[in-house]
């Protein structure tokens, strides 16, 4: 048998499989100067309201507009720690910054609203990207973009709350200003979870605006709060290769599928179920242990853990035929190669086969695992001597 969890993660080296995965503190920087200028140009865009609204918008109503604070709220991979550098040349890096909007005014017409809020974001972010030199799209119904060098964009959904939410959401924001200058989305890997929970939106009354289908239901703070727990209540060791099996699983997806396969959020779900009540201490076996379980997941329906009517999965079977052929020969292929029945250079090939060339092609990070009838035939005979006997006197 062996340990091959050398080629996915090692504390105190920087060359293996999760280091490929992780993006360069430039590009970091490069995503957080960018949403800061995103944010920048929002937040006047609602004060200049009239710029970006067409005529048949009442005087009234502009004033109104012009009066809203919008909120923000990083979201998504970046805010969970699982975000990947994209593995084909197609794919991006990607942050989702959601804008947070007061209920009261978008519930005297809401559908009205909804398209006259877009207007704006598309506004702000077309001049934007034109004084930037980006690209704007709004090729997704739930969002604007913005397409950024360098393969990355950012997304900005668009929400709204309750106006009591909204306003703790700015006395959150106004408090931690004060006292470290933390962006929002800090509040929820905190480890004063009623901290956390003071930020948390009720499911109830948090909306997402789709182009297409108008306000739905949807609240990307619960999920993150859920996904936190989930990390804390293994303890740091177990919680932090959790996070790191997500991130391996999304490698895979993006090594597999040049687009689509399972979304982001189908695998962390997914992960976080099957996740193995020991893990050994080793990332390669818990691995091991998700990915067999992993096809039937995918054969199932598959639902967010923090909204349980809310199905995440494509429901079309030929797609969901495809995803379940991938995961089996996934779970095929590292169980044969962690079983013993390769040379080192064969289990490299069966991880790269899977992942891709970010797998570091070095045997040497490989351990060979003996099991204890292995190790008593590899123990030499030793000669003992027994115990001189004494003399005795018959008595």
């Amino acid at each position: 048998m062996y340990d091959a969890s050398g080629l996915l993660h090692k504390h105190t080296y920087n060359d293996r499989f999760v280091d490929e995965l992780t993006i360069t503190s430039e590009q970091d920087q490069m995503l957080r100067d960018a949403r800061k200028k995103v944010r920048t140009a929002i937040r006047a865009a609602f004060t200049e309201a009239r710029k970006y609204l067409k005529e048949e918008v009442p005087e009234a109503d502009v004033e109104v507009i012009s009066k809203i604070k919008p909120m923000f709220l990083t979201q998504g991979s970046y805010a969970y720690k699982t975000l990947n550098t994209p593995c084909q040349p197609c794919q991006e890096i990607d942050l989702d910054d959601g804008v947070y909007l007061p209920m009261s005014f978008i519930n005297k017409e809401p559908s009205k609203n909804m398209e006259w809020f877009f207007w704006i974001v598309d506004g702000a972010l077309k001049a934007l990207a034109k004084q930037e030199g980006w690209e704007f799209t709004k090729e997704k119904s739930t969002c604007s973009r913005v397409t950024l060098p360098g393969n990355a964009h950012i997304d900005v959904p668009l929400y709204a709350i309750p106006d009591e939410r909204h306003v703790k959401m700015m006395e959150s924001v106004d408090l931690r200003n004060a006292l470290n200058r933390k962006h929002m989305s800090a509040i929820l890997f905190s480890n004063n979870m009623a901290v956390a929970k003071q930020a948390l939106l009720d499911e109830e009354d948090v909306h997402l605006a789709d182009r297409e289908s108008g306000w739905r239901k949807s609240d990307p703070m619960a999920i993150a709060i859920w996904f936190k727990q989930e990390i804390a209540i293994r303890g740091y060791g177990s919680g932090q290769r959790l996070r790191r099996i997500c991130r391996f699983l999304k490698g895979w997806r993006d090594f597999v599928w040049e687009k689509g396969g399972p979304s982001s959020l189908t695998l962390m779900v997914c992960a976080v179920e099957a996740y193995p009540e020991d893990d050994q201490d080793r990332d390669d076996y818990a691995l091991l242990k998700v990915v067999e379980k992993l096809p039937a997941k995918l054969s199932a329906s598959i639902h967010n853990l923090a909204f349980p009517y809310d199905s995440i999965y494509p429901r079309q079977n030929m797609v969901i035929e495809e995803i379940v052929a991938k995961a089996n020969q996934l779970h095929n292929s590292l169980s044969s190669a962690l079983s013993g029945s390769l040379d080192k250079n064969g289990v490299v090939r069966s991880f790269s086969d899977n992942f891709g060339n970010r797998i570091p092609a070095n045997p040497d990070y490989i351990e060979e695992i003996l099991a204890p009838s292995v190790v008593v035939r590899r123990t030499p005979a030793r000669d003992i001597k027994p115990d001189p006997i004494p003399n005795t006197k018959a008595g």
